[in-house]
């Protein structure tokens, strides 16, 4: 039965396992001591920092992830959102991802914000039909995905304008 949970520690060594197959799968680099040290530590990375990492399981196997760590209190990122490819192309991936944006509406994030490789053109098209925007300029200095998107939460006011 395929779930979605919160992170625990124990799940430590398999989300290292899962998230090195998601990067051998695109040819992309896995560096632990550099930019990819937060999967070491899910922990001091996102939980301490007042984030959340969820994991989506079938039985005992991660084949999702996807995790949220607030900037400020209008502003997170989203992060290392992944589904391993036998599990793709069933709607899980979105079921995920909008569970997470619904987390940031019941936290009142006003932008939720988020980055990715070129190459990875199915997740940009993914993330465009979901709302999201390619942002003109970096908005965090990147290591690895040059391509940022933002959502942004317009508050509209109940009340008419005086002038």
């Amino acid at each position: 039965m395929i779930t979605v949970r919160l992170f625990s520690f124990s799940d430590g060594v398999a989300l290292l396992e899962f998230v090195k197959t998601i990067f051998l799968e695109f040819d992309e680099e896995f560096c632990p001591d550099t930019f990819d040290k937060d999967i070491l530590d899910v922990t001091k990375s996102y939980i301490e920092k007042g984030g959340q990492f969820w994991l989506m399981v079938d039985g005992d196997t991660i084949i999702g992830s996807i995790a949220v760590v607030p900037l400020n209190n209008k502003i997170c990122k989203l992060r290392r959102f992944y589904v391993a490819k036998e599990y793709r192309g069933r709607g899980l991936g979105k079921k995920l991802f909008q569970g997470v944006l619904d987390y940031c509406k019941i936290k009142s994030y006003q932008e939720r914000w988020l980055s990715t490789t070129p190459k990875l053109k199915d997740s940009i098209k993914f993330y465009e039909r979901n709302g999201f925007k390619k942002s003109l300029k970096p908005l965090w200095p990147f290591k690895r995905a040059p391509f940022f998107f933002t959502l942004k939460l317009y508050i509209i006011s109940l009340y008419p304008k005086l002038f």
